[in-house]
């Protein structure tokens, strides 16, 4: 089963936010889990938000590349350093209405996810152009959007709407693939401290996830089971987690 990642990190609430789940983020993901030269872009854009109040920007890629992973380690860094953050996954929360929108823009960092769904959903798409003016004139707000499709292929109805969000600076996350993969392997160990031998590291990469998200998911736990039953990292090992984690 695909893991679920978190959905709103709030440190206070505001009449809409009463509307949702109190979830903090996941302990072990971080930023640097997303390093090599394919995240470089993106994660100087996602440093510069935790600096201070940047222009909003937009991230687009699949699910599979690593999106809802890297939007978590995002807000996870923007906890650790105490702001206060908010990631909305739209797609789960549109039955709430577009009220839901109200008031959120006093938010540090707000993260709406799922863009795709609102597209061609008139009150939604109000709601949201009426808020991103909001936060544009909030001086410590920062905005970022993201989706699985390109900036210029959402399905904005809304003109006003998406004239403000073309002024987004717009990244895209990478395609994976094998050299994704290992730089992420690499990076996930050597941060927890992991010792992969050259045949459990190629083990991994032949036969672990393909999707970026669920292979983050595969290391996380197999950091976890070996602490929890005190066994090294062997191909046998990995074999059998790999089988619970699919089962």
């Amino acid at each position: 089963m695909k893991p679920r990642l978190p959905c709103i990190f709030p440190m206070t609430m505001t009449s809409a936010e009463q509307l949702l789940l109190n979830v903090r983020p996941r302990a072990d993901l971080r930023l640097e889990d997303f390093a090599g030269p394919a995240f470089g872009h993106v994660l100087a854009a996602c440093n510069a938000l935790l600096a201070g109040p940047a222009a909003p920007c937009y991230i687009g890629g699949e699910e599979a590349g690593g999106r809802g992973a890297l939007l978590t380690a995002l807000c996870a860094e923007a906890d650790r350093r105490g702001l206060r953050a908010i990631l909305l996954p739209l797609p789960e929360l549109l039955s709430l209405g577009p009220e839901l929108l109200a008031g959120l823009e006093g938010t540090d960092l707000l993260i709406l996810d799922g863009l795709e769904a609102l597209a061609g959903q008139r009150d939604w798409e109000e709601a949201l152009f009426h808020l991103y003016n909001r936060a544009l004139a909030t001086p410590a707000s920062r905005l970022v959007f993201a989706a699985s499709l390109p900036l210029r292929s959402l399905a904005i109805g809304l003109p006003d709407l998406r004239s403000r969000l073309h002024q987004a600076t717009a990244y895209m996350l990478p395609a994976p693939d094998d050299a994704i993969r290992q730089q992420l392997l690499v990076a996930g160990a050597g941060r927890r401290g992991l010792v992969l031998q050259p045949d459990v590291e190629r083990f991994l990469l032949e036969r672990g996830p393909r999707s970026l998200e669920a292979f983050i998911h595969c290391l996380e736990q197999l950091d976890r089971l070996s602490l929890r039953e005190q066994r090294r990292l062997t191909v046998p090992f990995v074999r059998e987690v790999l089988g619970r984690l699919s089962g």
